[in-house]
């Protein structure tokens, strides 16, 4: 908020703040809409080209905000209320081989990156000859890939349109590796990833809705992704 920078100095992030080497999560979406999601994706994708694996999380916390979020614009004279924010308007759907009877379960699947941030849909990946999700796993680095994408949304959220798979090259930036085009609630397709740089260190997916909702997924790991904290 405008009195909180004025008054407190408070700020944005900077990259030097996020080069911490403890932080091993940044929330990238926490209901601030897609301005505030593709400015904190940013500073997240510039980690993971520095060969750091930071796991993506989103709406930790709610501020009590439900149906509509409120706060002080000048105080005991205006508030502004707005649907912002607001609980379970994004979360962190988590994967694992567990069946959740514990807390050490999430925070494993968590610390191993088993994770999609979304808005509403979820997707799956697969390798074709594997039986686990990839998201957050390691591949050997190879000239092909054949994975089945599968997801579901509903009609709150709306079709899935397209699918992005996304590379991270160590030299050049991320590019778009591909663009899969749905007009459907619930998808599955087979894709044969051929198309990656020389270095591609990870890939990594995101999904959209014609409703404007979104799920990205952490990265999927190559072989010769080197963290430079671990």
């Amino acid at each position: 908020p405008l009195m909180h920078r004025v008054i407190l100095g408070r700020g944005h992030y900077r990259d030097s703040d996020l080069e911490n080497e403890n932080l091993k999560f940044f929330q990238i979406a926490n209901g601030k809409g897609i301005d505030g999601l593709e400015i904190a994706k940013e500073k997240w994708i510039r980690q993971l080209l520095k060969g750091r694996r930071i796991v993506p999380l989103a709406g930790s916390d709610s501020h009590g905000n439900f149906n509509f979020s409120r706060s002080v614009v000048l105080p005991h004279l205006m508030l502004d209320i707005s649907k912002k924010q607001l609980l379970g308007e994004v979360r962190t759907a988590i994967w694992s081989e567990n069946s959740f009877d514990s807390h050490e379960d999430i925070i494993d699947a968590l610390y191993k990156g088993c994770v999609q941030i979304t808005s509403g849909p979820v997707i799956s990946v697969m390798e074709k000859d594997g039986n686990l999700p990839v998201f957050g796993s390691e591949l050997k680095k190879r000239s092909e890939y054949i994975l089945i994408i599968s997801g579901i949304s509903t009609a709150e959220f709306g079709e899935f349109i397209e699918v992005k798979i996304l590379g991270g090259d160590k030299t050049k930036g991320e590019y778009l590796i591909s663009k899969i085009i749905f007009s459907k609630m619930i998808i599955k397709k087979e894709i044969k990833l051929t198309q990656l740089s020389e270095n591609t260190i990870y890939f990594r997916f995101e999904a959209f809705t014609d409703k404007g909702y979104f799920t990205i997924s952490s990265p999927v790991y190559l072989a010769n992704f080197k963290d430079q904290y671990s």
